[in-house]
């Protein structure tokens, strides 16, 4: 993997209780979840856990719920990283933190979108992930952001 990649995922892992910090590695590594290579990279490194554990951490912060989801819309493009961001855990999934983000940050329209945006590639041609969704209360969030 990259040495930059495997910088700043150990910079949120070792300083993830630290919001600003945590802020700007999730930063770094949202440009970084773009990168094809990355992708799968992020995957092994166990870096959509450290991702999900940050926004669980700092659920009152935009700017983390933004670069978290901005992150893991990202990362969907990837199949493998799908199933790893919806997950089997209702509750500590990259799928709760997406609905978590949009839910606590309403008013912020980044979160929206990238939380849109990430929940509408996680559910493209993966039927169970769409049920996931939906039953997760995804649904009723992305409605939320229409009204």
């Amino acid at each position: 993997a990259d040495r930059a990649l495997v910088a700043a995922l150990q910079t949120l892992r070792f300083h993830i209780a630290d919001r600003v910090c945590a802020e700007a590695a999730c930063a770094l590594l949202r440009s970084m979840a773009w990168v094809p290579a990355h992708r799968t990279a992020f995957g092994r490194l166990e870096g959509i856990e450290m991702v999900v554990r940050a926004m669980t951490c700092h659920a009152g912060s935009a700017v983390l719920q933004r670069e978290g989801c901005g992150i893991l819309h990202g990362l969907s493009w990837n199949p493998d990283n799908k199933e790893q961001i919806v997950g089997n855990s209702e509750a500590n999934g990259g799928l709760a933190a997406i609905i978590s983000a949009m839910r606590e940050h309403r008013d912020d329209a980044e979160v929206q979108r990238e939380g849109c945006s990430a929940l509408s590639i996680l559910s493209y041609s993966v039927d169970a992930n769409k049920t996931a969704i939906s039953q997760r209360g995804g649904l009723a969030v992305i409605v939320g952001v229409l009204l």
